[in-house]
């Protein structure tokens, strides 16, 4: 029986001190000494010590409840873009069918159901159709002549002043993790729990008389629920990609189509 395999620089940094309890406690359940794992135990113990000096990267970054707030009154804005539409659109207005038909597939593809988007869809869905409505003269048009464009505006400020926010907090969440003393004790953490696994596989083998089987049990329980959780952020991430690459494409795809149906000839490129 061996230690299970685990890539410790795939764990969330807020992982770290979770795991490393978990190991230290499973060790003390077992006599250590009889297993000639005393000083690892140490080892580990010493360096979570020094993890916990680090304890600044997993505090909640500073302005993440504005961001939150801001990301939520972009949809509230996106969404009072969409209820006022519904209503020009019911007014039925003859002389502005075009402008009306132009602007409803506009909201349709861009805004529809925007609130059961998550975060970066959402994101990505209003910096189209602000690009939309600032690129392309004949949606431009129809904003402006059904009354739209106040409302485009506001949704236009929210947006800049999360994404401000957004970049603000990144440059704190960034800084933090440049400290290169938090990154060689995350470093030196995750080296002494691989050390400890092989001196586990090493001990076992050197020693046939002592039982280190329902150790081994008992870490490769911890390991593998550690392992899961990697599997599935990382699945998780590679799919919410490519739905954004997709998406992303799609939508590159519909405004060049509405270019090609809308654009006058002789007019301006979109």
């Amino acid at each position: 029986m061996q230690v299970r395999k685990i890539s410790l620089s795939h764990l969330q940094k807020a992982d770290m001190p979770v795991i490393m309890d978990n190991i230290i406690n499973v060790l003390k359940e077992h006599d250590v000494e009889k297993l000639h794992l005393d000083f690892m135990l140490q080892v580990l113990e010493k360096n979570r010590l020094q993890l916990s000096t680090t304890e600044a990267l997993y505090v909640p970054l500073q302005l993440t409840p504005e961001v939150a707030e801001w990301h939520n009154q972009r949809i509230k804005l996106a969404g009072s873009i969409s209820i006022q539409m519904r209503g020009i659109a019911q007014a039925n207005l003859e002389n502005r069918s075009e402008e009306i038909k132009i602007a409803q597939e506009v909201v349709k593809l861009y805004l529809s159901r925007l609130r059961k988007k998550n975060k970066q869809e959402a994101e990505s869905l209003i910096a189209s159709v602000l690009n939309a409505v600032d690129k392309v003269p004949h949606v431009n048009d129809a904003f402006t002549k059904i009354g739209l464009m106040p409302y485009v505006n506001e949704l236009r400020n929210a947006n800049q002043t999360h994404n401000s926010l957004y970049i603000e907090r990144n440059a704190e969440h960034s800084k933090r993790q440049r400290g290169s003393q938090n990154k060689a004790i995350i470093r030196e953490a995750q080296a002494a729990m691989r050390t400890l696994f092989e001196q586990i596989d090493v001990a076992n083998r050197t020693y046939p008389e002592l039982n280190y089987d329902p150790l081994i049990l008992r870490l490769n329980a911890v390991l593998v629920r550690f392992t899961n959780s990697i599997k599935t952020r990382l699945t998780y991430n590679k799919k919410r990609a490519e739905k954004a690459r997709q998406e992303k494409n799609a939508d590159k795809t519909e405004m060049q189509l509405m270019c090609v149906d809308k654009k006058p000839t002789g007019g301006d490129d979109c």
